[in-house]
């Protein structure tokens, strides 16, 4: 597995001044030469601001309290990389900035998931499947949503809430 380089700074923008003199801080997320920015809600003095450190200048509870929370969103930055890292064993800068902003990926339906692997295989056949492969992915597909129905009542059931194993059940022939 190749290791990624992940890098995250705190930026001004100097030439975005507010009317109360301060300029807002964003952050740059950096993996593998692809960048994310995201807004910090932050923003300081641009006198006060020291770029090669990435961190204010000063030692007034306002300076102490803004260097705190840069730190703090720097950890956590590198706390959801890490967390990302383990379980896809890959992360963009996209997906790191997703976890810091709350977003979450698109829940999906066991049918819609299903539906998606069946014209997967539809694409694939003479590639690297057989034609007798469509049929039993097809079977395979209903035979899951009936089971889905019969055991759980329901016609659409999302991926998270699955809590059976479908091997354990009985075969349908």
């Amino acid at each position: 597995m190749k290791k990624s380089t992940f890098k995250v700074l705190f930026l001004i923008r100097r030439n975005q001044v507010n009317k109360d003199g301060k300029c807002a801080i964003i952050i740059k997320i950096t993996v593998d030469s692809e960048y994310e920015r995201l807004n910090s809600t932050l923003s300081i003095e641009p006198d006060l601001w020291d770029a090669a450190a990435s961190k204010a200048i000063g030692r007034s509870s306002k300076i102490a309290e803004c260097n705190k929370r840069i730190e703090d969103m720097r950890h956590v930055l590198k706390e959801h990389y890490y967390d990302l890292l383990n379980r896809h064993g890959y992360v963009t800068a996209e997906m790191v900035k997703n976890a810091f902003t709350g977003v979450t990926a698109k829940v999906e339906s066991l049918v819609t998931l299903y539906l998606q692997h069946l014209e997967d295989t539809k694409k694939l056949i003479g590639i690297s499947k057989r034609k007798t492969a469509l049929p039993l992915v097809a079977l395979s597909l209903i035979i899951r949503h009936n089971l889905i129905i019969q055991f759980f009542g329901l016609h659409s059931l999302l991926v998270w809430k699955i809590i059976c194993n479908f091997a354990s059940f009985p075969k349908v022939k």
